[in-house]
């Protein structure tokens, strides 16, 4: 099942760009969205200003009335200037645009993923004749997510703001970096580096759960989404959360194990269908999986 299991993880990888990809629009439709709405409210209180000076010059004497058709003048002319820009901006058309392809996206990857599992579920049941063939289902669904991803995305003519990309870009390359120096624990402290063995890691899952909490960074910025944040400072922010919560998970599995150890020593002598060493043996074995 090698072939399929090589497979497979290369399909993880595509599946998480997909992922990136949709955080990236979805993104990018929040920011230009309240933009949007900003800069329509604004341009809806000159043309309410104009109104209402109109309405006084009606009523005043020669000397304000003139005042005020001046700046209603101005205002006009401010307006038209004004509303040129938003036709330019276009930032409603653009989260639309945005919008439709994080839906597309999101879409692709819910079904994309519902089929790797039942792949995952097949996997098991398959003999090693069946290896071929799940190889060439494997690569019809790659060619599928390929060709879905291009149609969902060729859509969108409006680019993802420069801040944004910058930000999963540079997110990237810290992941990267990781990649090239983790190697796996145990090994000799002589050993040098070109002999070590990598660590065996689902960089897919990896890559997924970062850009989620990249996203969740951005948007609790106070200035978003109105104003696009740094990207280094948030990409920052997104790896040293991203210890705490290893480290928090971590802790929580040692608890939990621990205390299953617990229970079981107290209460196997109640089991009628197993003895306590046994059950005390299995599960200081699952402990020290689980630790590793």
């Amino acid at each position: 099942m090698t072939k399929h299991t090589a497979a497979m993880k290369y399909f993880s990888y595509m599946m998480s760009d997909v992922f990136k990809e949709r955080k990236k629009h979805m993104l990018a439709s929040l920011h230009f969205n309240r933009r949007g709405d900003v800069f329509f409210l604004f341009s809806a209180i000159i043309t309410l200003l104009q109104a209402f000076l109109a309405s006084l010059a009606q009523v005043e004497s020669n000397g304000l009335q003139r005042s005020f058709n001046v700046t209603i003048a101005f205002l006009a002319a401010f307006s038209v200037f004004w509303q040129s820009l938003l036709k330019n901006w276009n930032y409603k058309g653009r989260a639309t645009l945005h919008d439709s392809a994080a839906s597309a996206l999101s879409m692709i990857y819910k079904k994309t993923k519902m089929k790797m599992r039942q792949f995952k579920a097949n996997e098991d049941e398959s003999t090693d004749d069946e290896d071929e063939n799940e190889v060439n289902e494997t690569n019809t669904l790659h060619s599928s997510l390929a060709a879905q991803f291009e149609q969902a995305t060729e859509g969108c003519t409006s680019l993802v703001p420069a801040k944004i990309s910058a930000a999963f870009d540079l997110l990237d390359n810290r992941i990267e970096v990781c990649k090239r120096n983790t190697y796996k624990t145990g090994t000799d402290e002589g050993a040098d580096e070109e002999n070590a063995n990598k660590v065996q890691v689902k960089w897919g899952s990896v890559y997924t759960s970062l850009y989620r909490e990249l996203s969740a960074v951005i948007i609790r910025k106070r200035s978003w989404p109105f104003f696009l944040p740094d990207p280094e400072s948030v990409v920052n922010e997104t790896i040293d959360i991203y210890k705490k919560e290893s480290k928090a998970n971590e802790n929580l599995l040692k608890t939990v194990l621990d205390r299953n150890i617990e229970i079981n020593n107290h209460y196997s002598g109640f089991d009628l269908f197993s003895t306590p060493s046994a059950d005390s043996n299995t599960t200081k074995a699952s402990y020290a999986d689980g630790e590793n």
